[in-house]
């Protein structure tokens, strides 16, 4: 009798500790994407973008007064700048930051939108010498700035002060860089992406017009190739529009992919941050990738920053509008008072 007791009080315990360990299990992910939640909107607190440097004005609150509105910077905006790195595997190189995009998530009504920024926009640089001396802040291509970096997350922090410095001190609350040679396996990881190829592309043997689902190889050779030793200038932007076509359509696809499934969200998590150099914690990338999951994104969310080309000594400068960037900044950062 003692004996049965003992026996059913240890089912019980077990019993127990199964229910525990289960519910503890389901509210994991809850409690890792809170805590992510927390970290980015406390990163960059306080700090708001200075549009006056495009002859706005601001009122006494320090919001930006413009057209006759009051306009307040959303606090709820977190921007994840994302790079593209042209190293290739090549060793003793950090690579440029050949394709910027910074993704701007708002955690109140769940939109993404993406800014994408010319690798050829003149923007204040970090220059350092041969020792790794800092030396002096210059006006030069953004895509310089990557390279300057000690290592990848060197380079990450580099870029975020050269594209908060382009864009008028927008506050960047993480970084994200991407090796071009990986964009491969960042196309499996949806199973190819599926669209109607915008140019030709060669080394890929596409054509102009061809509707196919890319393979690993052609995903690499669509969104980086570019004729750069052409005479023509500003044939990175012909570029940009298959990157920005790719990256939409490869959302879409994660997107779907995610969808409630939160062990899929892991499996992703894996095989992401084996590819990617980035200063964000693991809580923060969860919580953005069921943020990210949540958003219906389509071809009105991706910007792109405005200006115009000209060509110095060979090489090709995008300079940026900076009173048309204030007023796009308008559009997508703020909360117009009405």
């Amino acid at each position: 009798m003692e004996q049965e007791k003992k026996s059913g009080k240890k089912k019980k315990i077990i019993v127990t500790a199964v229910v525990l360990a289960v519910v503890i299990l389901a509210a994991f992910p809850a409690l890792i994407m809170r805590t992510g939640k927390h970290k980015l909107y406390s990163a960059a607190r306080g700090q708001t973008p200075d549009l006056t440097s495009a002859g706005m004005t601001a009122d006494g609150d320090g919001d930006v007064v413009y057209g006759g509105h009051h306009y307040r910077y959303d606090t709820d905006n977190i921007n994840i700048l994302v790079i593209g790195v042209d190293a290739r595997g090549r060793e003793n190189t950090v690579g440029q930051g050949d394709a910027l995009m910074l993704v701007n998530i708002n955690g109140r009504d769940h939109s993404v939108k993406c800014i994408s920024i010319n690798r050829d926009s003149i923007a204040p640089v970090k220059v350092f010498g041969v020792a790794g001396d800092y030396i002096t802040t210059q006006n030069v291509q953004a895509a310089l700035a990557y390279s300057f970096g000690r290592d990848t997350l060197d380079g990450c922090e580099l870029t975020k002060f050269t594209v908060s410095g382009l864009m008028m001190d927008i506050p960047i609350h993480g970084c994200v860089s991407i090796d071009f040679d990986d964009i491969a396996e960042f196309n499996r990881l949806v199973g190819g992406v599926t669209l109607t190829a915008l140019e030709d592309v060669e080394k890929a043997g596409i054509h102009k017009g061809d509707v196919l689902t890319l393979t690993d190889e052609q995903a690499v050779y669509y969104v980086t190739e570019r004729n750069s030793g052409s005479s023509e200038i500003g044939t990175n932007s012909a570029r940009m529009e298959r990157q920005k076509q790719y990256v939409l359509l490869w959302c879409q696809a994660m997107r779907q992919k995610l969808g409630e499934n939160v062990s899929e969200l892991c499996k992703v998590y894996r095989s992401m941050t084996a590819m990617v150099t980035t200063d964000l914690k693991t809580s923060e990338l969860f919580y953005l990738a069921k943020e990210f999951e949540k958003a219906d994104i389509d071809g009105s969310d991706i910007y792109e920053l405005p200006g115009n080309y000209r060509r110095e000594n060979y090489y090709d400068e995008y300079i940026v509008d900076s009173e048309k960037l204030a007023q796009m900044m308008l559009d997508i950062f703020y909360e117009k008072d009405d």
